[in-house]
């Protein structure tokens, strides 16, 4: 039987003041998730600058060290344009 994948929910802006805290707490959950996969829940975010999305590269880097995926759901337009300029979104798994 498959382990339904662990879920954790960025909320707000995701910069240079909240982001090593959701890293932390991200890379707690995805150490702690028996499964294999972690899914990010970005609906609910407003804003992600480059520190946020090297926050989320680390955490993919995190759920890759431990043969784990690390999936973006609900990403709005800005976040996925931030990530094709930066070269990172082929990082990710995705789901709308």
């Amino acid at each position: 039987m498959t382990q339904a994948p662990a879920a954790y929910a960025l909320a707000g802006e995701v910069d240079a003041s909240t982001a090593p805290s959701h890293l932390e707490r991200l890379q707690a959950t995805i150490a702690a998730t028996p499964g294999d996969t972690v899914v990010v829940e970005l609906d609910r975010t407003r804003m992600v600058d480059t520190t946020g999305l090297g926050m989320l590269i680390n955490a993919h880097a995190a759920a890759k060290d431990l043969n784990k995926r690390l999936v973006l759901r609900g990403a709005n337009h800005r976040l996925v344009r931030l990530m094709e300029i930066a070269g990172t979104y082929e990082l990710f798994d995705w789901e709308p």
